[in-house]
């Protein structure tokens, strides 16, 4: 086996279960990525997690953050928690109220902010968790009503202003707060964002996907660098943009490497698509992950991490490797408060990337995350 891209690579984004969806049973042969959705809460969800760990090993992966909420409804968030007490050091979960969620789904419970409130900080309290997410709960079908909605359950969507949009998403930042934790799936509304951002500056905000599908363009990045400039705690998710789009956070003299995750949505149905020779919509790469529509869902385990670990070995000409190792593994560890090895792994105390805060770097990662300490001599 090949060295592994980094000193402690964390996927920062992975889902370990899998949908058996039965599709042959529904009379579909060629689905559609609306056929996965559509009423997925009514199938069967199984533990992924053999594979998952065949692949970290194949690729270096030395940890990786499980995530039951966003778009995959009908996901177990206590599966999550098994399998990360069977595999210690391996995986470290986020919380996501799935017990009401999916009951509701099913018709067994009516789905309410308070209820999902609840079981959020029921959660929060067992010590098990280092974030809420995929996403925030703010209302039962999220930001993807329109995808898996059907007939009476798009004219039943709830309807929010944003004042009362931006009050449940404070009650969730108000749980992150409290119990000193990151939230994955930062809202993607900007005047929400911003106030949020302002508001709880001690809440750690991974943006998801950055430079996947729609956002993969120049443009989107360049916006969410304005927002990483302006707040410390804001954070991206880089790991499915094409090494031309890393491009432009790290060039950008007020983000650079100490505010970029590397994670990929690994376990999800996009593909990995590539036109050589030719830029997508103009942009400066030839492939990129995303849904392909005329494809449909990619019905094989998609090799995420073999395309999204070449775009890092692009960037190796521009970076060292003590800036790579911190958005392979170190800034995550940081943010999600996971344990490390070794102490001194990862690069503290320099001006050129922290500026003024470059005292709050030392120690990067605080002793109480280390599983071996140093020797003082």
């Amino acid at each position: 086996m090949g060295r592994y891209a980094g000193r402690f690579v964390v996927e920062t984004h992975a889902h370990a279960q899998r949908a058996v969806i039965g599709f042959k049973e529904r009379g579909i042969k060629a689905p559609s990525i609306r056929d996965i959705y559509t009423e997925v809460s009514t199938v069967q969800w199984v533990d992924n997690s053999e594979r998952l760990l065949y692949d970290m090993e194949r690729y270096g992966i030395d940890m990786c953050i499980l995530q039951s909420g966003g778009l995959a409804r009908g996901m177990d968030n206590d599966l999550d928690v098994q399998i990360s007490e069977r595999h210690p050091g391996k995986f470290a979960v986020l919380c996501y109220p799935t017990t009401i969620l999916n009951k509701a789904s099913r018709g067994e419970a009516k789905w309410t902010i308070e209820e999902a409130l609840k079981e959020t900080e029921e959660r929060l309290k067992t010590g098990k968790y280092k974030g809420i997410g995929q996403g925030l709960p703010v209302t039962e079908t999220g930001r993807y009503a329109l995808l898996w909605a059907t007939g009476e359950r798009k004219k039943k969507a709830e309807s929010l202003t944003e004042g009362e949009l931006f009050d449940r998403y404070r009650m969730f930042y108000g749980l992150a707060e409290k119990y000193k934790v990151a939230i994955a799936g930062a809202p993607h509304e900007e005047k929400l964002l911003n106030q949020l951002l302002a508001e709880y500056p001690e809440v750690p905000n991974v943006m998801q996907l950055v430079g996947w599908g729609r956002s993969a363009r120049r443009g989107y990045i360049e916006e969410m660098c304005e927002l990483a400039t302006q707040y410390r705690n804001f954070f991206l998710e880089m790991g499915c943009a094409p090494a031309e789009l890393y491009e432009v956070a790290l060039s950008d003299p007020n983000v650079g490497p100490t505010q970029i995750i590397f994670g990929t949505d690994w376990g999800a149905s996009h593909h990995i698509y590539s036109q050589p020779g030719r830029p997508i919509r103009g942009e400066p790469f030839t492939s990129y992950v995303d849904w392909i529509r005329k494809w449909g869902a990619a019905r094989y385990q998609t090799d995420f991490w073999g395309w999204a670990l070449h775009q890092i070995d692009k960037l190796r000409d521009t970076l060292t490797q003590d800036e790579l190792n911190l958005i392979l593994g170190g800034n995550a560890a940081r943010i999600f408060k996971l344990d490390v090895p070794f102490t001194r792994l990862f690069v503290e105390g320099r001006v050129d990337l922290w500026g003024i805060d470059w005292e709050k770097s030392v120690p990067f990662i605080p002793q109480d995350q280390v599983k071996k300490k140093s020797k003082k001599k």
